[in-house]
């Protein structure tokens, strides 16, 4: 069964403080993964873009490579002029059926190299959010690699019913948090 793991905000950041600017969000993708991980555009400004789902190998670093391609898909989709390397990548998509696992290795490093050239100089940027167990968080080094600024959130402190073990288990750093 199929979880969501994490989450990608597409926007602009704020130019004197960390976040993104309100109403500058170009889109978000989700994280499924389960026994196949999945990203799926959740929303974006884009319409024909929506509910778009993409397939992924859970190799080392291509969960993140393929939701930094798809967030590149996002922002290039909101330019005035039709990138290219967009129409190559949808035509791709369309074909492989949303299965990216099947798609050349070639062609796959084509477009992750076209991305971080292309958005150098952009002022997007991307806020990553790993939740607990997310394979997103173990990959954040893929986020280095490219030109656009970035966040990646991690779980701090949690608390999780488990089933498997038959109790609540609490996880992270520090004492459990407490009102006055």
């Amino acid at each position: 069964m199929g979880t969501i793991t994490g989450e990608i905000l597409i926007g602009r950041g704020h130019p004197n403080d960390d976040g993104m600017m309100a109403f500058s969000i170009l889109g978000r993708l989700q994280l499924i993964e389960g026994e196949r991980a999945s990203w799926v555009i959740a929303w974006s400004q884009e319409q024909w873009l929506r509910d778009y789902r993409f397939t992924i190998a859970p190799r080392p670093g291509q969960i993140a490579m393929c939701g930094l391609i798809l967030s590149w898909v996002i922002i290039a989709a909101t330019e005035e002029e039709r990138e290219p390397m967009l129409t190559r990548f949808c035509d791709a998509h369309a074909e492989l059926r949303g299965d990216l696992t099947k798609m050349d290795k070639k062609e796959f490093r084509s477009f992750w190299d076209h991305m971080r050239s292309w958005g150098r100089g952009r002022p997007q940027k991307v806020i990553a959010t790993s939740f607990e167990y997310s394979t997103l968080g173990h990959q954040c080094g893929v986020f280095e690699e490219q030109s656009l600024d970035f966040e990646i959130l991690s779980t701090k402190r949690s608390r999780l019913h488990s089933q498997w073990l038959g109790r609540t288990v609490d996880l992270g750093e520090g004492f459990p948090m407490s009102t006055p």
